[in-house]
């Protein structure tokens, strides 16, 4: 089980400063709705604790190194943060991962969909984008390798950056390439356009503590 060490003081999403007498307002873009940086839908229940799972195509199509690198990437965020435990089997899993080939749309390299647990019924409440008030328990991740891999650039780096950024849409943040945009490299920003990265940068960092810090103790 991973571990994270949870601060008692966490940072103010929204600075406050005096200059000479005028107060100035400094702020990231926390809107939570399609187009913002964080998606309206929340998990139906509080998400201190999160369980990933890995369907055995991951390893297979040679993914496992980067689903470790996203999972790590997101746990080294502080508090408030979700803790992503490794779980026991796939029916115990919400964040699943699997990889196919030829099932997206050409240029669709990854898709997140979102699943809502009804007793023994399962329902796909969204693709992609959960709206405000749609509660969901489980994020299926999928990564098309025959699209991800014809990718310019494509490589360790790449899959690193694309399982980070579906995993953020699994934990609820939007493309932050939607106004108001952050430029640079981000988890959250298309590495074929900015970079690619194989950890999470400050900003990703901060738009996850702005998603789960309403809702965790």
């Amino acid at each position: 089980m991973f571990q994270k060490k949870r601060k008692l003081v966490i940072a103010t999403l929204l600075l406050l400063t005096l200059v000479c007498g005028i107060a100035v307002s400094v702020s990231a873009d926390y809107t939570q709705d399609a187009n913002g940086h964080l998606y309206g839908g929340e998990w139906d229940f509080t998400p201190s604790n999160l369980y990933w799972w890995s369907s055995p195509s991951v390893a297979s199509y040679g993914y496992a190194d980067s689903v470790a690198d996203a999972i790590s990437g997101w746990n080294s965020v502080p508090y408030p943060s979700p803790i992503i435990n490794s779980a026991s089997s796939e029916s115990t899993a919400n964040l699943k991962y699997y990889i196919d080939e030829y099932v997206l749309p050409a240029g669709t390299a990854g898709i997140v969909d979102f699943w809502h647990v009804y007793g023994s019924t399962v329902e796909n409440v969204s693709t992609q984008v959960p709206g405000t008030d749609q509660r969901y328990d489980i994020a299926t991740i999928t990564i098309d390798h025959a699209r991800a891999s014809g990718a310019a650039g494509f490589g360790p780096d790449f899959r690193s950056h694309l399982l980070g950024h579906e995993t953020g849409h699994g934990l609820g943040l939007n493309h932050f390439y939607n106004p108001t945009a952050h430029t640079g490299s981000h988890w959250m920003n298309n590495c074929g356009t900015t970079g690619c990265i194989t950890s999470p940068s400050s900003t990703d960092s901060a738009h996850l503590q702005a998603k789960f810090d309403p809702v965790l103790p």
